[in-house]
């Protein structure tokens, strides 16, 4: 974590920390001797979710998770299995900690990242190829990474100040 001034940097600077994050859910394994699967997703999700934002200014429609189907990744995914992933795997996962029921969350390191049902209805995800593949696309993409900054509130602040630690509480309480 460092203090950032330009948009750019900071969300190339997030996007890593995202990646660092996952990697470290990943090597961690819990007491049963699974990983850390539901915030590695979150996280991959995250920084896939921001990916897909740095290229909005396209002039086709792009959703969020649309980068998963551009070079690098080129996952061929249908519109169907996109808004599906989106809507029942990674909104709930982030904001309500919640899961689409029947999905399993694999620790494979082969294969493809995602296993869809006939129905286009996600089944299965293998989260170390997802790991790989999103870090793949990252490195390759954050050279030309532009943020998409529209609409982003900017603090008004002379110059970045941290005081979380270094001030008492507003409430004067904790």
């Amino acid at each position: 974590m460092s203090i950032v001034t330009n948009a750019r940097d900071l969300s190339i600077e997030i996007i890593d920390e995202y990646l660092q994050a996952a990697r470290a859910c990943l090597e961690t394994h819990k007491p049963d001797g699974g990983l850390l699967g539901y915030p590695a997703m979150l996280l991959l999700l995250c920084a896939t979710d921001a990916m897909s934002h740095g290229q909005s200014q396209r002039s086709k429609p792009y959703t969020q998770l649309d980068v998963l189907n551009d070079p690098p990744l080129s996952l061929g995914l249908t519109k169907p299995q996109l808004g599906n992933l989106l809507k029942w795997f990674r909104d709930g996962l982030c904001h309500l900690a919640l899961m689409v029921r029947n999905v399993t969350l694999l620790p494979d390191r082969n294969g493809l990242p995602f296993e869809f049902s006939r129905s286009d209805a996600l089944v299965g995800v293998r989260v170390p190829v997802f790991f790989e593949s999103v870090a793949s696309a990252w490195n390759a993409r954050k050279p030309q990474f532009i943020p998409h900054t529209q609409g982003l509130p900017i603090a008004n602040v002379q110059s970045p100040v941290l005081t979380s630690s270094q001030s008492p509480p507003a409430s004067g309480s904790v």
